[in-house]
């Protein structure tokens, strides 16, 4: 074992470097020796804490996600009025942002791996991550029952449009790295779009006479 690396210590490192091998490699392609290594901590400890890679894996997600999606379900209490409404409405994405900011490993796990079909991600997305957009849902069918927002024939549909517009945006972070645009770890940058995501939404859902800047 390395001897840096006390036992009781050794968890939380293998769960730290779970969320960047897992990241670059995916389930499939990384072994437990890499994240052993990674860790610095000795090999056995894998299944000693976590019965293995699937259970490192599980937990690498489990790790945050249920806290992140308990604090961002309280931040989609139904709106009383307009006011409320887009002040839930930029918490909501400000809170987004900086998951994706501080947990970007984490955040490409899940898309990435749910995408490919990882019985595991898709089982973590489906009994965790979903709950997220039901919430949204219904946040989005009291704002629209209180006429704080407009009509809309299918508010899945709608929560899909807005939900959608804000997470690939913040997936699209490596891309725009490449081609050296603005990056939301730049606070005015993370700000404007904010503001500018939060003014499309608004303006395109707002009942009539509730029509006014965010």
């Amino acid at each position: 074992m390395n001897a840096k690396v006390p036992t009781h210590d050794s968890r939380t490192a293998l769960l730290s470097a779970a969320r960047y091998v897992f990241a670059e490699k995916g389930y499939e392609g990384t072994t437990v020796k890499e994240l052993a290594d990674r860790a610095g901590v000795n090999v056995s400890l894998v299944s000693y804490h976590f019965g293995g890679k699937e259970g490192l894996y599980k937990e690498c997600i489990l790790h945050i996600a249920e806290e992140r999606i308990a604090s961002m379900e309280r931040l989609l209490e139904a709106p009383k009025n307009a006011e409320e409404f887009k002040l839930r409405l930029r918490l909501f994405a400000e809170e987004m942002t900086d998951v994706h900011c501080r947990e970007l490993g984490l955040c490409i796990i899940v898309h990435r791996d749910v995408d490919l079909g990882n019985p595991i991600a898709v089982d973590i997305f489906k009994n965790v991550f979903h709950r997220l957009f039901e919430k949204f849902v219904a946040f989005m069918t009291a704002a629209e029952l209180s006429g704080v927002t407009r009509k809309h024939p299918n508010p899945e549909i709608l929560t899909s449009l807005i939900f959608g517009s804000l997470t690939s945006f913040l997936q699209a972070e490596k891309k725009r790295e490449v081609l050296g645009r603005g990056s939301i770890h730049d606070a005015k940058f993370r700000a404007e779009f904010i503001t500018a995501w939060l003014d499309l939404i608004w303006n395109g859902i707002s009942a009539p006479d509730k029509e006014s800047a965010p």
